[in-house]
C-alpha cells in the first residue's frame, strides 16, 4: 500500500488536510445511492472537493438539462451564501 508523505503540500504551497472521512458526505452519498438504487433519482451531476483542495465533476444517467442546470443554480447560491 502507498503510503502518503507527511508533508503533501498543494501546488500553493498550503499543507494538505489529511484524509479524514466526513460523515455529513457519507451521510449524503448513502442516501443519494439508496435513491438512485430504488428508480427514484434517475440522472445525477456531483462536483466535490478533494483532501488537496483538488476539484472534480461528473454527470451520468438521463436528466432533463434545463432541470438539472436549475437545480445546480439553487445550489450554487446556497453554496455562496
Amino acid at each position: 500500500m502507498l503510503e502518503l508523505e507527511s508533508n503533501v503540500v498543494t501546488i500553493y504551497g498550503d499543507d494538505c488536510d489529511p484524509r479524514i472521512a466526513s460523515e455529513q458526505v457519507i451521510a449524503l452519498l448513502e442516501d443519494a445511492l439508496q435513491r438512485a438504487k430504488s428508480g427514484e433519482i434517475v440522472g445525477v451531476a456531483i462536483a466535490a472537493v478533494h483532501f488537496d483542495k483538488s476539484t472534480g465533476r461528473n454527470a451520468a444517467g438521463q436528466y432533463n438539462c434545463c432541470s438539472l442546470i436549475g437545480e445546480m443554480y439553487k445550489l450554487l447560491r446556497e453554496i455562496a451564501r
